[in-house]
């Protein structure tokens, strides 16, 4: 009985998949010598992770970043916070 109400419920609210976001890295030209390190400039947000702390990481990694933390990420010249998601 549970599976049958289960295989109802999937066909009346079925699970959606998450969205794939594009991301576009850019630095100041003060910077581009240290993003130069990173394997690429555009990233799915599935590559990234599902927060700016995520992407803030995956910088840090790629950039053999001693301090990932202290890295501040810009959006349109506003410093962001870190738990906001990416959508």
């Amino acid at each position: 009985m549970r599976f049958l109400f289960e295989e109802i419920c999937k066909v009346i609210d079925p699970v959606k998949p998450e969205p794939e976001y594009k991301i576009q890295l850019k630095g100041t030209p003060s910077q581009q010598d240290f993003l130069k390190k990173m394997q690429k400039s555009s990233y799915t947000s599935n590559q990234l992770g599902k927060t700016m702390n995520d992407i803030r990481n995956k910088i840090g990694l790629e950039t053999d970043l001693d301090s990932p933390e202290l890295l501040e990420l810009l959006v349109d010249n506003k410093i962001i916070s870190l738990d906001l998601t990416v959508k």
